[in-house]
């Protein structure tokens, strides 16, 4: 699997968009890392990632010490894995908020989009590489006994960097 650079967002884009649930991962003050899950709450125009968080969690204070993050996509299923190195910022205005608030949201934030405590995280992604191998399950045990009886190297699906985003 060759790896494809580009500066072409739309195939993280898409990804993103089918799996919603990224792993945050941020560095405490001991420069260990940590990880946790975070609904995506929207991609924008901009291709920023947004998340919603209270403004007294732990990720937003290792954020404020070190901006710098990965999300991490995955479902084994589809074939779909994604890696997205950036900064993270946060938003607080009222109008974003309620914009971006639905129903999903209310089940980890019943008070709404007014609620005092409610943060948006804004990520800005800096490099994003995947791997892309949903194909056919049949597709892909074909290729597997392919590369074994010819003794070569799996060759499975897309590999893409984008960079610059």
């Amino acid at each position: 699997m060759s790896i494809k650079e580009t500066n072409d967002f739309d195939k993280i884009r898409e990804i993103i968009e089918d799996i919603k649930i990224a792993m945050l991962v941020t560095a405490d003050s001991e420069i260990s890392l940590n990880s946790r899950p975070m609904f995506t709450a929207d991609i924008d125009s901009e291709n920023n990632i947004w998340f919603f968080t209270r403004d007294d969690s732990g990720k937003v204070k290792e954020m404020i010490n070190d901006h710098h993050v990965n999300l991490s996509y995955s479902c084994p299923k589809d074939g779909q894995y994604l890696s997205v190195s950036g900064t993270a910022s946060f938003n607080d205005n009222p109008q974003r908020k309620a914009a971006l608030f639905n129903l999903m949201t209310k089940a980890w934030f019943p008070a709404g989009a007014e609620d005092p405590t409610l943060l948006l995280i804004k990520v800005n992604p800096h490099q994003a590489e995947y791997w892309d191998t949903s194909s056919s399950k049949l597709v892909q045990l074909f290729r597997i006994v392919k590369a074994i009886a010819t003794e070569n190297v799996y060759k499975g699906g897309e590999h893409g960097k984008v960079n610059d985003i």
